[in-house]
């Protein structure tokens, strides 16, 4: 699925996510990649998955999502990523010999195991797999990828309605792993690493040796929980909770506080970083000890490679003072992503800021796997 040299401009990637739809386009320029066109929009609250209805008997229509703009990118090819929870992820050990199968034979080998390790019907997904390299003699050799068909369909009808053509679906553990191990600070190939993606509804972990997941997991909480959690006990509004998350951040000092009264806009900006982190502490917390589980299990399975570090994308990747937080509780580096780590020679525009860089993270892991 690469494209030729010749050709000047890559398929439009986009990344459907909770809180924006985002969107980019790379172009060759003078023998170099370039960004050529972005955006970042926001999504309605229902997004694809739709609300429940007024009357409480089933979902509503999902909500209109807004329109890429066609005018600025160029051509009709779009490759589309797909997060969990959205795709469920799972390890499995095959034996060798079902390995050396096709890919469609490989799937329809292991439909059944698989269906005793997802959580959905496995007639209502569309499954795809990668190879796991070697580790310990019983380490899993497969990943599965497991997608909702409805949600597959819903996506490719929302192109379809803009003329779009997909050119190919990709998977979120994939992508953000691609897209970090392309930047500067990169980690070491032969190393396990991982990728922390903060979205609005959902904390993504994806552990990998090189740009292969060896290990996926989603935990159902992100910004919007932290957002809620600072409105319940500072008494301000949803709006005001997200200014001041946005703007101080946590600060990693203790800062026990009590909530008496409402929070105004006059508190010192290091006594309300301070004041958040008395907040958020509980979620950072309970975030930093899953990756340090997670990170033991990998270890575990791949008992001979060393850990290079922590990369942070997302919406949440631009909490201040989170990637400090979470480097102190778990004695590694913790990178969070931003423009100065788009190496490799990547042409940017100056409107791509630190803080756009990991909210487009996907978008950037989908482009590279077509132009690189």
């Amino acid at each position: 699925m690469f494209l030729s040299a010749k050709k000047q401009y890559g398929p439009i990637a986009v990344d459907l996510g909770a809180a924006c739809l985002r969107a980019v386009q790379l172009e060759r320029r003078g023998g170099r990649l370039a960004v050529r066109h972005w955006m970042q929009v926001p999504v309605p609250h229902e997004g694809l998955a739709g609300a429940e209805g007024k009357d409480g008997n089933g979902p509503a229509p999902p909500a209109p999502l807004p329109r890429l703009d066609r005018e600025a990118f160029l051509g009709d090819e779009v490759v589309v990523s797909l997060h969990p929870p959205e795709v469920e992820c799972t390890p499995l050990r095959v034996p060798d010999n079902l390995l050396a199968l096709g890919q469609a034979a490989l799937v329809a080998a292991i439909r059944h195991e698989v269906s005793r390790n997802i959580s959905l019907p496995v007639d209502e997904v569309e499954m795809d797999v990668w190879r796991l390299g070697s580790g310990q003699l019983d380490s899993p050799n497969l990943m599965v990828a497991a997608a909702r068909r409805d949600r597959i369909q819903r996506t490719l009808a929302w192109l379809d309605d803009q003329k779009l053509v997909c050119r190919r679906i990709d998977v979120g553990p994939l992508v953000a792993l691609r897209a970090c191990a392309g930047f500067s600070a990169q980690p070491n190939a032969d190393h396990l690493w991982g990728v922390l993606d903060v979205g609005k509804s959902a904390v993504r972990l994806y552990i990998g040796v090189g740009e292969v997941p060896v290990y996926v997991r989603c935990m159902a909480r992100g910004g919007e929980e932290m957002t809620r959690r600072i409105s319940e006990d500072l008494g301000v509004s949803r709006g005001v909770s997200e200014s001041y998350k946005r703007h101080y951040g946590v600060q990693s000092a203790e800062g026990h506080y009590r909530p008496a009264s409402p929070m105004d806009d006059a508190v010192e900006g290091r006594r309300m970083a301070a004041i958040l982190l008395g907040v958020l502490r509980p979620i950072i917390r309970s975030i930093g000890e899953e990756v340090q589980r997670s990170f033991r299990y990998a270890m575990g399975l791949y008992p001979d490679r060393p850990i290079s570090g922590l990369w942070v994308i997302g919406g949440g990747a631009g909490l201040a003072g989170l990637t400090d937080l979470l480097a102190e509780m778990l004695g590694i580096a913790v990178h969070r992503v931003t423009a100065g780590h788009l190496g490799g020679g990547l042409i940017v525009p100056p409107t791509l800021s630190d803080e756009t860089v990991p909210q487009l993270a996907a978008c950037l892991g989908l482009c590279l796997g077509e132009m690189n």
